[in-house]
């Protein structure tokens, strides 16, 4: 007997109806029940879904059931990465996580009261609560708000240092952060450390309200995975220098200028010769690249924003000649979206996913969202309309996966857009289209734009993890469909 059928045998017991009477009201057959319970072979989903309205199971039970259901069809491994890729995602798009209030002088407000032999001493730290208090009291002791991080964000520990300074920060703060990621992971282990690194610094990348800048550089291994190095880690803050273990457990606390000054030189070659994770520009031209191509029946696409490619459902020529930029910008754009990946792996889903409020604002308003205003006109009700009915019909299109996403479940910040991109990379956007600068994330990593693919597949169809977040199918028609009234009707 499985651990899922050991479940489904104690949550029948439990429920009082023998399986002659559950196989009666659940309209199971009562040799697909017992071979629930008896046989190794995972039950189809549709016969669990039957079951578990007469089994009188509270939320945690029922919670308990659909994970168990989930990792025996897909495997721990693979169960984790999913979670792994909803806490990403949960984290890049929440709103109002890091809100800016900027004192606006070099004094925080709040700060603990300082003894100067205690911010001066130089000291070996256990726990991370001690190492937290100790850090928060080296930060207020200096002069300057300059912090140098030399260590992956495998744990909510140094992340949640950081956020604890967007909310109330002194104006001239600015962090400097050197991680590490795995180059092509062939483990499940190595995939998961990747995601989780950037589950923990894209937040902090994408707000406005800290000065944060993270860099990367490949390695072979986790350099978690290098126990024997006692302290691997190491954080400047001004002028202290701490030495942390790779489990964050234990540290050193160093005052010495020499040593810091030996620390800071070093990062800084690092750094040098390191990439920028998450790039800020002005210049709208290297946007051409996240435009689809016109021919996405060819090359498949691949996004989770506010709405959906709302371009590819219109006249491209159309769309180029309305919106305001120059004419040799319109050309580059032009060109770019008739190309279609050489390299990397070909492209051949067709998935999108969007939130309903950014459908509703494009009918109401013909409001183009996570684009520059340039690159946002108005559109006649004929063409929204038009546009809208093209998308109903990919809706319902095999090999096509378009859902809508509750934003009760899953709250979406409007200038963020998670894609594919021509080239193959997965690439995570911010643009503000009140604003003139955005800030874009980029890896050329496959396995992450593997694990992002799959998570999307797997959350239209997830019967725990995704289930209250995703509208199925006939729900997203129905909403396209309310978008198409509402225009006729204005």
């Amino acid at each position: 007997m499985s651990i899922l059928g050991d479940k489904l045998n104690q949550y029948i017991e439990e429920s009082g109806y023998s399986v002659n009477k559950l196989a009666t009201l659940s309209g199971v057959n009562r040799t697909s029940i017992v071979r629930m319970i008896n046989a190794n072979r995972l039950p189809e989903q549709h016969n669990i879904e039957k079951l578990i309205p007469y089994l009188k199971l509270t939320n945690d039970q029922k919670e308990g059931l659909w994970k168990t259901y989930e990792i025996a069809s897909s495997g721990e491994s693979l169960y984790t990465r999913r979670q792994y890729m909803l806490k990403l995602m949960r984290q890049v798009y929440k709103p109002g996580l890091f809100p800016l209030t900027d004192t606006g002088n070099d004094v925080v407000e709040g700060a603990p009261l300082l003894n100067p032999a205690d911010s001066h001493e130089n000291k070996i730290v256990h726990g991370r609560y001690e190492i937290a208090h100790n850090m928060v009291l080296s930060f207020f002791s200096q002069s300057s708000y300059e912090i140098s991080v030399f260590a992956p964000f495998t744990s909510d520990f140094i992340s949640d240092f950081f956020k604890h300074f967007t909310k109330k920060r002194p104006a001239s703060l600015h962090i400097r952060h050197m991680t590490h990621f795995i180059k092509n992971p062939s483990k499940d282990n190595d995939i998961n450390y990747n995601l989780s690194i950037l589950a923990h610094v894209l937040p902090l990348a994408f707000t406005d309200s800290i000065d944060y800048d993270v860099y990367f550089s490949y390695v072979t291994a986790p350099l978690t995975s290098q126990t024997q190095l006692m302290y691997p880690y190491f954080m400047i803050i001004g002028k202290c220098l701490v030495l942390l273990s790779f489990d964050f457990e234990n540290a050193i606390f160093i005052n010495s200028v020499n040593m810091v000054d030996e620390y800071q030189k070093h990062f800084d070659e690092i750094i040098t010769a390191s990439e920028k994770l998450v790039h800020s520009t002005t210049s709208v031209r290297q946007l051409s690249e996240y435009f689809p191509p016109t021919n996405i029946k060819r090359s498949g696409f691949c996004k989770f924003g506010s709405q959906p490619w709302l371009f590819t459902l219109m006249d491209f020529d159309e769309v180029m000649a309305s919106i305001k930029v120059a004419d040799e910008l319109r050309e580059a754009i032009i060109s770019s979206s008739k190309h279609h990946a050489d390299s990397g792996k070909k492209l051949d889903c067709h998935i999108s996913f969007f939130s309903k409020h950014g459908l509703e604002l494009f009918a109401r308003d013909s409001a183009i969202m996570n684009f520059p205003k340039d690159f946002t006109p108005k559109f006649s009700r004929t063409a929204r309309i038009r546009a809208l009915e093209r998308l109903k019909e990919n809706c319902c299109r095999h090999g096509y996966m378009i859902r809508a996403i509750n934003e009760l479940a899953f709250p979406m910040n409007p200038h963020i857009s998670i894609q594919v991109t021509q080239e193959n990379r997965l690439a995570i956007s911010y643009i503000d289209n009140t604003d003139s600068q955005f800030k874009v994330f980029y890896m050329n990593e496959p396995t992450l734009m593997d694990a992002f693919i799959d998570f999307l597949e797997y959350s239209a169809t997830s019967p725990f993890l995704c289930s209250d977040i995703v509208y199925s199918e006939d729900e997203t028609v129905q909403i396209i469909d309310d978008c198409i009234e509402m225009i006729r009707n204005k």
